[in-house]
């Protein structure tokens, strides 16, 4: 599998990665994206396109969903492409797979739900407070932000929301 030109790895290291870990480097190769007018612009619009979808949406589960597909995840192993838009689907998908998880760990895609409206990310670490990379958020935080951003999530912070917690695609590939 080509190493995407964004990711600053070389091949040979990409090959010998597995695809979860892959995964991370394409979203660290796309950290500092940001949108043009609203729901839209050139990688929005590619993370977007992904999962089925036209400009004008909410990404951030099309920017997990780009990432672990360029990564080399087969289409089979994650939730359908269309379905593959909506946090509450990966939950759906997670759950039902028993990959729901209580804690961070590097490589964990972290997820929040509150009356069907959610967020969705990738842990760059692990604990109680841990480094993420999210599409569709801002300096603040938001689940409707501007861009691609690393943050630092806690724990706590996950569960002041309805339904949250973490999945595990460590052993897809």
């Amino acid at each position: 599998m080509q190493r995407p030109q964004y990711v600053r790895i070389t091949q040979a290291e990409w090959d010998s990665m597995k695809p979860c870990d892959r995964a991370l480097h394409v979203a660290r190769g796309l950290d500092g994206v940001r949108e043009v007018g609203s729901n839209a612009g050139t990688w929005v619009g590619r993370f977007l396109a992904s999962v089925g979808l036209g400009t004008g949406f909410s990404w951030c589960a099309a920017f997990v969903y780009f990432c672990e597909t360029t990564a080399g995840i087969a289409l089979g192993s994650l939730p359908a492409k269309r379905k593959a838009a909506a946090v509450s689907n990966w939950y759906l998908w997670a759950n039902k797979q028993g990959r729901i998880r209580a804690c961070a760990k590097r490589g964990r895609l972290f997820y929040w739900l509150d009356g069907g409206q959610g967020h969705i990310g990738m842990c760059l670490s692990d604990g109680e407070a841990f480094k993420t990379l999210e599409g569709n958020t801002n300096k603040a935080g938001s689940r409707e932000g501007d861009g691609v951003y690393d943050r630092i999530r806690t724990l706590n912070m996950l569960k002041s929301h309805e339904l949250y917690g973490f999945i595990d695609l460590s052993d897809l590939g």
